[in-house]
């Protein structure tokens, strides 16, 4: 249909398991300059994409990493304030919630989310943190006040949002850890050793996969 047309670049295209599907996708039109588009689409093809976000207005312009969970809950991120900041922001429908803004010098977010509205990403200090949507108040899952000397820039969280894998270095020991969400606060532990450093995800059954 015409959300396929010439001239449109997809990227980032996850999809949920919802009872008709719906994938998510961060689209590119072309332009000078180009307009930026976070939109859902149902797998079915029987209605046309849905727009959460867009610039100008939304942001000047959207990474490339967006994510949706079952209930339709989707989040991405992009500049603002003339590129001068990068913003994480969530929603179901337009407009998105701002869940956090950091500096320009962070890198390129990919957010991850759960079935249950957490969103855990790598921040601009080098920690891996979540957020309960819509709160902008993270928690911090792994950084160096653990003792962690560098985390991976893609966690993942499980479906539950109970369980959230990353690859880390921490005494020496570089690899994959693993960070139970309790109420007590997250108990992490090496999952396996020398991680790529990649791209981390963990399945229904709680296996990791790098």
């Amino acid at each position: 249909n015409s959300n396929f047309s010439t001239g449109k670049t997809f990227t980032g295209v996850p999809i949920n398991d919802a009872a008709i599907p719906m994938g998510a996708a961060r689209d590119q039109v072309s332009g000078s300059p180009p307009t930026y588009f976070v939109r859902t689409f149902p797998t079915n093809a029987t209605t046309s994409g849905t727009t959460l976000a867009k610039s100008p207005g939304d942001f000047d312009s959207a990474y490339s990493f967006v994510d949706i969970n079952d209930a339709g809950l989707v989040v991405g991120n992009g500049l603002i304030g003339g590129s001068a900041s990068t913003k994480l922001f969530a929603g179901y429908a337009s407009p998105t919630t701002i869940v956090a803004t950091y500096p320009i010098s962070a890198p390129a977010l990919r957010p991850q989310l759960s079935a249950d509205g957490k969103i855990v990403v790598r921040n601009n200090v080098n920690q891996i943190v979540t957020y309960a949507f819509p709160s902008p108040v993270p928690t911090v899952v792994a950084g160096a006040a653990g003792g962690f000397t560098s985390v991976g820039r893609a966690p993942g969280i499980s479906k539950e949002g109970k369980d959230v894998a990353f690859a880390a270095s921490k005494g020496g020991k570089r690899g994959i850890y693993s960070s139970l969400l309790t109420p007590s606060g997250p108990q992490t532990f090496l999952a396996a050793e020398e991680g790529s450093g990649g791209v981390v995800t963990i399945d229904d059954l709680q296996r990791i996969a790098v």
